[in-house]
């Protein structure tokens, strides 16, 4: 596992055309850093789900460390 942080819009297709070509069978989860107002667990639950993207074969992620921050928000 690796993270990528791109910046610019150049960059991330850039990248994206890179990650086409030379993944090979590895699976690539591929989702924002996003900045907004609100919880921040609610947020990144929701940049990994509902904003996520899959290259290759979709692994499950295991979602506990945000379910347990969002209990502990309320």
């Amino acid at each position: 596992m690796f993270e990528v942080n791109l910046f610019t819009p150049a960059q991330f297709g850039a990248f994206i055309s890179w990650l086409v070509i030379w993944r090979g069978p590895l699976s690539v989860l591929i989702h924002p850093n996003t900045v907004e107002e609100g919880k921040h667990a609610a947020i990144e639950l929701r940049n990994h789900t509902e904003r996520a993207v899959w290259m290759g074969e979709r692994i499950p992620l295991d979602y506990t460390l945000f379910f347990a921050q969002l209990e502990r928000d309320q």
